[in-house]
């Protein structure tokens, strides 16, 4: 816990810091102040239990006011969508394939992926648990994923 000369000193570089982030984004150093923000907020968590409720109130809005300058260079959601699309795992590419095809075989799973058998079965529980997909099982030709109806 901090407390005394050492809350002093954590107050200091808070406010410190919150100068540095706004002179940051003014000299449009933009990466470097959204750093140095994620600094300031974990340092806001750190003083947090020992401060008056005043001071929170204070150091709360002080963070949410350069939150709020930084907030428009931060990714927004659907920046993100965008960029995940392009990044697929092979579950996803497994499910999208059951997805077009219907179903498919176990064994054509093991063989698509280059995976063992025990890899295929932990792929297909997760999607057949997360409910995109039923297993159903053929005594001649093993396990089936289909896709729902």
């Amino acid at each position: 816990m901090v407390e005394g000369v050492e809350l002093d000193k954590k107050k200091r570089e808070f406010y410190d810091a919150s100068v540095e982030i706004i002179r940051l984004i003014g000299i449009n150093q933009i990466e470097e102040a959204k750093k140095l923000y994620n600094l300031y907020t974990n340092l806001y968590y750190e003083i947090l239990p020992v401060l008056n409720e005043q001071e929170v109130s204070q150091y709360y809005q002080n963070l949410s006011q350069i939150y709020n300058r930084l907030k428009p260079y931060f990714a927004q959601k659907a920046d993100v969508s965008e960029i995940k699309r392009h990044y697929k795992t092979e579950i996803d590419e497994l499910y999208e394939l059951i997805q077009e095809k219907g179903k498919i075989t176990l064994k054509a799973v093991q063989s698509k992926f280059k995976i063992d058998r025990k890899k295929a079965d932990e792929w297909a529980t997760i999607l057949e648990e997360n409910g995109l997909i039923k297993i159903n099982y053929s005594f001649f030709i093993g396990p089936i994923l289909k896709k729902l109806s």
